[in-house]
């Protein structure tokens, strides 16, 4: 029995992952379950956590994808694809170019003008973005919690983000998908519509066919969640209240 494959038995069945009375690095106590971790104060060690799910979901999403556009003849895009390349920008809006300094690196001045998508497939005549966002329930902005209204709350907040310099309902030539994804394995309404339109392109039954892929997006999350634990115990959990919180 491989690590990850026990902590995935752990928490499908709700058995501790770590000792009654553990603490995190931030000082605070560590529940059993580990959930801590996701709105922990430290936002550095939070991020790292977070960062885990979300690119394994990103490749996996990508890699569960391409045999489905493949039928419509679209590719994937090399790479995280730069949204600017695909979609219209809203009307009078100018991204600034970068400013030279003295060392020669460029200055981002503005964090859209280098806005990426984290993956891409185009055809002749159509292309379809997709970016990943993974939400906590327990995040603070998240109020009267049910199944998926975390992940829709990352999502329309990450449409916020695009829309101030994107046309990102333009759909003449692009689409750009937001698929929002909680830690506990909830989908956002926007991702179980991308579900969806995979399972169109499939051209079978789509109750099947919608189903099989939930299946293997599953099977994704409950590996990066028993990676994210795995993190989480060996670098954050301690045995005893930390002599400095944060170090």
């Amino acid at each position: 029995m491989t690590v990850a494959f026990r902590i995935a038995f752990q928490i499908r069945n709700l058995l501790p992952l770590i000792p009654d009375g553990s603490f995190c690095r931030c000082g605070s106590e560590m529940d059993r379950f580990t959930s801590h971790i996701y709105c922990c104060p430290t936002q550095g060690d939070r991020n790292k956590i977070r960062n885990t799910m979300h690119c394994t979901i990103s490749q996996a999403l990508k890699r569960i994808s391409t045999k489905y556009f493949k039928k419509a003849k679209l590719y994937a895009l090399n790479g995280e694809p730069a949204c600017d390349h695909f979609l219209e920008r809203v009307p009078g809006v100018q991204i600034p170019e970068d400013e030279p300094i003295a060392s020669g690196q460029p200055v981002p001045r503005n964090p859209m003008a280098k806005r990426r998508a984290d993956f891409g497939f185009s055809g002749v005549a159509r292309t379809i973005l997709v970016d990943v966002t993974t939400t906590s329930p327990l995040a603070k902005e998240v109020k009267d919690y049910r199944p998926g209204s975390a992940a829709d709350a990352g999502t329309k907040k990450k449409a916020r983000e695009y829309s101030k310099w994107f046309q990102i309902h333009q759909t003449d030539r692009c689409n750009i998908f937001f698929f929002g994804v909680e830690t506990s394995g909830g989908l956002g309404k926007e991702a179980r519509q991308y579900v969806k339109l995979l399972a169109r392109l499939a051209g079978g039954p789509m109750g099947m066919e919608i189903q099989r892929i939930y299946q293997q997006i599953a099977v994704e999350l409950q590996t990066a969640r028993a990676n994210q634990v795995y993190i989480t115990r060996n670098r954050f959990v301690l045995h005893h209240p930390p002599a400095q919180p944060g170090s």
